[in-house]
């Protein structure tokens, strides 16, 4: 038996199944006018996308459930923990867009957070149809 390993398995088991993500961007920490302006730039993109907000202390929770494309962060909340936030984005897979959120360029949201989720949504869609894109 030295010609077979021992934690093979067996030759009748099925893959796991792993769902299908649904398109999803995910909002941590506000505040309202980004969650607006990401709304807004997804429907542009795809009818398809979903966009969901959660405070910043849930983020972790919220995006291992719904595993976003695109994780959005205004600055402010950014800047309170850049390693953990690049660590949850790359944990789930998710593109992290970080904007400065002001009271002065709130119109301007939209126009700022648009090439971001667009090429996010490029890449999930890419990896839906052909299987994980190494980043």
């Amino acid at each position: 038996m030295a010609d077979k390993p021992a934690h093979a398995p067996p030759k009748d088991t099925v893959p796991t199944f792993r769902p299908a993500r649904r398109a999803v961007i995910l909002i941590a920490g506000g505040p309202d006018e980004l969650l607006d302006a990401a709304r807004r730039a997804a429907e542009i993109e795809s009818p398809s996308i979903v966009v969901e907000a959660c405070p910043a202390v849930a983020a972790a929770t919220v995006a291992s459930s719904v595993r976003p494309f695109a994780l959005v962060l205004s600055q402010d909340i950014y800047a309170f923990d850049p390693a953990e936030f690049a660590a949850l984005a790359r944990d789930v897979q998710a593109e992290l867009v970080v904007v400065k959120v002001s009271s002065s360029n709130a119109g301007f949201l939209e126009q700022a957070l648009r090439p971001s989720l667009r090429n996010a949504f490029r890449r999930f869609r890419a990896e839906q149809q052909s299987g994980p894109v190494r980043r």
